[in-house]
């Protein structure tokens, strides 16, 4: 595809994030193939996730009937997600350079400095910051277009699993309402 689409099934935010991108064979079925020294590391971070979606909806029922044990519940699912947090700041170096993005729960364009061949796919590894929510995704490279400072790079998304597209979803959620927040500052 020569241009970029206009297409916005997804809500679309403008967003920094640490981003580092490799190459992927066509193959390869999982983004973890470019990337193996981080494979066990987004094993373990994808577990926690898909354990934080089974478990919101518990603490929901949970709320009903017993208020103070669901309080509970949600300041022990908070420490969780804060040592989550900090393990990944630790690691913060190693998700690459800070880039700026469009970005939906189908996938992200930014300004890139080489050609990257349309058609081809990609493994991106994803900081979500600040709340430092980690992602190894493959992603198909849609449109690629010279541009002033490089190259307008369109990619969509492969394979999320239920737990990557929560987490996504909800970010663009929370950053959002955080930026309608600040723009409502800025008019006082």
């Amino acid at each position: 595809m020569s241009q970029p689409e206009n297409r916005r099934e997804y809500y679309r935010i403008n967003d920094e994030i640490a981003l580092l991108l490799r190459l992927l064979d066509e193959e390869a079925e999982h983004a973890s193939t470019a990337f193996p020294e981080d494979a066990e590391l987004f094993s373990q971070l994808e577990a926690l996730q898909e354990l934080e979606l089974q478990t919101q909806p518990l603490l929901r029922q949970l709320a009903e009937g017993d208020a103070a044990l669901a309080n509970c519940l949600r300041l022990l699912d908070r420490r969780s997600a804060l040592l989550t947090q900090t393990l990944l700041q630790q690691v913060d170096t190693d998700f690459g350079n800070r880039q700026q993005v469009s970005l939906c729960e189908a996938g992200l364009s930014m300004i890139y400095p080489q050609e990257l061949l349309a058609g081809r796919r990609l493994a991106l590894k994803i900081l979500l910051l600040p709340q430092s929510h980690a992602l190894l995704l493959c992603a198909r490279i849609i449109y690629c277009q010279a541009s002033e400072g490089g190259y307008s790079v369109g990619l969509e998304f492969e394979n999320l699993s239920e737990a990557q597209r929560q987490v996504l979803a909800r970010h663009i959620l929370q950053r959002q309402a955080e930026q309608r927040r600040q723009a409502r500052e800025a008019k006082v």
